[in-house]
C-alpha cells in the first residue's frame, strides 16, 4: 500500500478495473449510450482517453494534484463518462477532499447505476468518516451488483468490526482474502478482530502475515509489538516496536499510536540501554498530551534514569 494506507487507502482493484475496462477498450462509444454523433464528439472522446491514461500514470506515481487536473480535463471533454468521474473522485480522495470525491462518485452512480465498484467507493468514504450505517448501505448495494468484489467484503468486514460484530467481520475478511489475495490489509484487520476477542495467538499470527507481505505500515508493527509484550515475548516485541517508531517518526504527521510505541520501546530498553530508553521516553513526552495516563510514570522513569 502507498502512503495513505492508514486512511483506508485507495482501492487498487477499482482503479485497475476502470483502467482496463475503459482506457484499453479502443474506440468504442462512451458508456452513456449512443456513439459520437459528430467527428468533433469522436475527437473529444479520444482526447479524454489520452487525459485518463496520463492521469492514471500520475496516480501510480502518487502525483495526485497533476492526476486530478488530467481527469478534470477528461471530464470537460466527456462529462457523461462515469469512469472519468471515478478516477477524478479517487484523486480527490487521495488529496484529502472526501466531500468533493463523494460528489464525483455519486455522479458516476447516476450515470451508470449498475456498477458495484462505484457504490464501493461511496462505502469507503463513509467508513473513513465513521458513518457505519451509510458504509453498510453502500457496500450492500455494491455486493448486490457484483458479489465477486473482494474489496466489498473487506470494507464490510471493517465496518462490522467497528460495529462490534467481530465474528461476522472475520467471515467477511476471510472472503475478501479468497477473492482478493493481494488485499494485505485484511490480515491486519483480522488481527484486530482476534485482539478484540482476546485471542492473542491468532492475532499475532495475522499481523505477522500482513507484515511479511508489506512491512511498510508502522501501525502494524506497533500492534504486533504490543501483542508480543502481552505474550511475554519481550525480545521480539522490542524488534517490532523499533520498526514501528522508525516508520512512525518518518511520517509527516505523528500517528496516534506513536507516543505509546515510544513508551513501550523505552520500557523494553530501560534495563539494557539507558541512553536509548531515555530517548524514547523523551519522545513520548513530546508527543503525549498532558492528560495522558502514562505521562507521570514516564516522567518518573526519566528522573530515575538521570534524565
Amino acid at each position: 500500500m502507498s502512503k495513505r494506507a492508514c486512511l483506508c487507502a485507495i482501492s487498487v482493484f477499482v482503479l485497475v478495473f476502470v483502467f482496463v475496462s475503459f482506457l484499453f477498450r479502443g474506440s468504442s462509444p462512451a458508456s452513456s449510450g449512443a456513439p459520437p454523433a459528430t467527428v468533433w464528439d469522436r475527437i473529444m472522446e479520444e482526447q479524454s482517453l489520452m487525459n485518463l491514461r496520463k492521469g492514471y500514470m500520475l496516480m501510480e506515481a502518487e502525483q495526485y494534484p497533476d492526476a486530478a487536473n488530467e481527469f478534470l480535463k477528461a471530464i470537460a471533454r466527456t462529462p457523461n463518462e462515469p469512469y472519468a468521474r471515478i478516477l477524478y473522485g479517487s484523486s480527490l480522495y487521495w488529496l484529502g477532499e472526501p466531500d468533493k470525491a463523494t460528489a464525483e462518485f455519486k455522479t458516476a452512480v447516476q450515470l451508470d447505476p449498475g456498477r458495484g465498484e462505484y457504490h464501493l467507493w461511496l462505502a469507503r468514504v463513509a467508513l473513513d468518516q465513521n458513518d457505519l450505517g451509510k458504509a453498510n448501505e453502500e457496500v450492500g448495494l455494491a455486493l448486490e451488483r457484483d458479489s465477486s468484489l473482494g474489496d466489498a467484503y473487506w470494507v464490510r468486514g471493517r465496518t462490522r468490526l467497528r460495529a462490534g460484530m467481530v465474528q461476522d467481520a472475520l467471515l467477511d475478511l476471510a472472503r475478501a482474502l479468497e477473492l482478493s489475495p493481494g488485499r494485505v490489509d485484511a490480515y491486519a484487520d483480522r488481527g484486530d478482530c482476534y485482539d478484540e476477542l482476546g485471542d492473542r495467538a491468532p492475532a499475532i499470527r495475522e499481523y505477522e502475515r500482513a507484515i511479511a507481505l508489506d512491512a511498510s505500515h508502522g501501525r502494524w508493527w506497533y500492534r504486533l509489538g504490543r501483542l508480543r509484550v502481552d505474550a511475554g515475548r519481550q525480545a521480539e516485541a522490542r524488534s517490532a516496536l523499533v520498526h514501528a517508531v522508525t516508520l512512525g517518526d518518518a511520517e509527516t504527521r505523528a500517528p496516534a499510536w506513536l507516543a505509546d510505541a515510544h513508551r513501550l520501546t523505552g520500557d523494553l530498553m530501560r534495563g539494557s540501554d539507558r541512553a536509548r530508553a531515555l530517548a524514547h521516553y523523551r519522545r513520548y513526552l513530546e508527543l503525549a498530551p498532558p492528560s495522558a495516563i502514562d505521562r507521570a510514570d514516564v516522567q518518573a522513569a526519566v528522573s530515575q534514569l538521570g534524565g
